[in-house]
């Protein structure tokens, strides 16, 4: 059993990253990184809220250039 998210595909990106939290507004880390535009979190526990950010990237060469954080769901 997993929380499942999903958003918006971007055209041209190479990818997202996620962010978890179980504090609203800080004391996020890294989660994961996927070029799709769902991810299954595994790894909670019944009972617990968790908080997600995510955000876009694109790789330049060798280069990840970010875009903004998404709000905070």
């Amino acid at each position: 059993m997993g929380l499942n998210l999903k958003w918006e595909e971007i055209i041209g990106i190479s990818g997202f990253t996620i962010y978890r939290s179980v504090k609203s507004d800080n004391n996020f880390t890294y989660l994961a990184s996927t070029k799709e535009t769902s991810y299954c979190d595994e790894n909670v526990t019944i009972g617990t809220t968790y908080y997600y950010k995510i955000r876009a990237y694109v790789k330049l060469n060798d280069t990840q250039i970010n875009g903004d954080f998404s709000e905070i769901v």
